[in-house]
């Protein structure tokens, strides 16, 4: 049976009277209803997405970039020193906040915590008033958690948790923080390596003080083969990439 297509949005009441009076199967109708209810939700998801991208779309207009005012310096394994500025939570909330809230935007985190690995992750739900919400998960690493049985302090657990919950706002915001005003210190400072002192011993050649006086026989390949391409770099050291190419030689000889 067709429906007439004034009942089509009509109330439910009145769909079943039209199906009554012209003696139709309330079951086919039934199916048509759920595949029709279906259909209006997909499309109302839709335009919700749409009025939720469009209002996004507006505020990262009126936020641009997040403010950086926090500078952190982490000292490397090779002694340098890896420096970057960052925008906190509490920053990022107060620049963004009011646009975001004024476009009809709200927010919420759920928190979770892995007690075997020390892991605090993050979830933040955007939504917005068109019905439309999008999450976005950061986890962090809890700090200063070292040795068997150690447990978290509050203050660490509160920092992963905070760092956390920043990295996941940002990710589901689409929010980016300004870029350092001074990219020249924002990189790994390496110690320049000194120049090994590299002279003849009593033996000739084949003695090396960075070696501990050992012999060539007694050095590893790989490391022979490091210390004769850097030597190779400077003519003075003519002699010993002679003398470690020749032991080379040996060796591959007596390993054929």
């Amino acid at each position: 049976m067709t429906l007439p297509a004034k009942v089509e949005h009509g109330s439910l009441v009145e769909l079943l009277q039209v199906v009554v009076q012209k003696g139709g199967d309330l079951g086919a109708v039934e199916s048509a209803l759920r595949s029709f209810a279906e259909y209006e939700h997909r499309v109302r998801e839709a335009e919700a997405r749409e009025r939720y991208r469009a209002a996004m779309a507006e505020c990262h207009k009126q936020i641009g970039l997040l403010p950086a005012p926090n500078r952190v310096a982490i000292p490397t394994k090779r002694g340098g020193t890896y420096t970057f500025n960052y925008c906190d939570l509490a920053t990022a909330i107060k620049v963004a906040g009011p646009v975001l809230a004024a476009a009809g935007f709200s927010w919420r985190w759920d928190y979770a915590v892995d007690w075997n690995t020390y892991v605090v992750t993050a979830t933040c739900y955007l939504s917005h008033a068109s019905g439309h919400t999008e999450q976005a998960s950061f986890s962090c690493p809890v700090p200063d958690v070292v040795g068997e049985g150690a447990r978290p302090t509050i203050h660490a657990l509160s920092s992963a948790r905070t760092a956390a919950a920043r990295l996941a706002f940002l990710a589901v915001t689409g929010l980016v923080a300004a870029a350092d005003e001074e990219p020249t210190e924002s990189r790994v400072v390496k110690r320049q390596p000194k120049e090994p002192k590299v002279h003849t011993l009593p033996g000739g050649p084949q003695h090396f003080d960075g070696w501990g006086g050992r012999s060539l026989e007694e050095v590893p390949v790989d490391v022979l083969v490091r210390a004769r391409d850097w030597l190779a770099r400077e003519s003075k050291y003519q002699a010993y990439v002679e003398a470690i190419s020749l032991e080379l030689e040996r060796r591959r000889a007596a390993a054929g």
